[in-house]
């Protein structure tokens, strides 16, 4: 249902000024108190793109299967602390250097141990020296990030707005026309739109 999403809409998503004081009181805040409920939507929008950064720091598929379940677990462990560590980045930059690290060490052990090694350790020795360019966030990251996002959003909302959505932002038709099929005021649907867009903002705001 999300294939037909149009980039446009998401990219007005990700050119919006920085909203982290929302995000902070939001996901963010319930990652930190690691609220089980905030961690699955946490997992289901940037599980993805971990494992994408893994694959270009030249993982295997499987072998960046299993560093994306070793990178959620440091992150998890991680959560309650990262402004500490991390006082003045933003949760991207922080994200990005708890998968830089994992990856550094494990390609670091591969080379210590191939010889007489498993198989899985001879395949991480060819990740190469991971780089910032692994954990560039690239447009289209952030376009797959503001759709899983509003899959979520839109799951949670009653019916009723579900379907204004669909036909609002999935299939993009003009407010009166959706007005019209709805039985419901333009202004209406230029609502819902708005408070979507402000949702998935209070879920991405810091990820910049």
């Amino acid at each position: 249902m999300f294939g037909g999403v149009r980039d446009a809409y998401f990219m007005k998503l990700e050119n919006h000024p920085r909203t982290g004081e929302v995000t902070s009181a939001s996901l963010l805040v319930e990652l930190r108190e690691q609220n089980e409920a905030a961690w699955s939507q946490f997992v289901e929008i940037y599980a993805p793109l971990i494992y994408t950064w893994c694959r270009r720091a030249g993982c295997t598929p499987d072998d960046a299967g299993d560093m994306l379940q070793t990178i959620l677990v440091k992150v998890w462990s991680g959560l309650r602390t990262y402004r500490e560590s991390h006082p003045s980045g933003s949760f991207r930059a922080w994200l990005a250097t708890v998968t830089r690290n994992a990856l550094t060490d494990v390609a670091r052990r591969g080379d210590e141990k191939a010889e007489g090694g498993t198989q899985a350790l001879q395949r991480l020795q060819v990740i190469p020296e991971v780089t910032e360019h692994s954990t560039v966030v690239l447009d289209s990251d952030l376009r797959d990030l503001a759709k899983r996002a509003a899959a979520i959003v839109h799951q949670s909302l009653p019916a009723e707005s579900q379907r204004l959505i669909e036909l609002a932002i999935f299939q993009d038709l003009p407010a009166p026309e959706v007005a019209a099929i709805l039985n419901c005021s333009p202004a209406a649907v230029r609502k819902a739109k708005s408070r979507l867009l402000q949702k998935l903002r209070d879920m991405l705001g810091e990820f910049d």
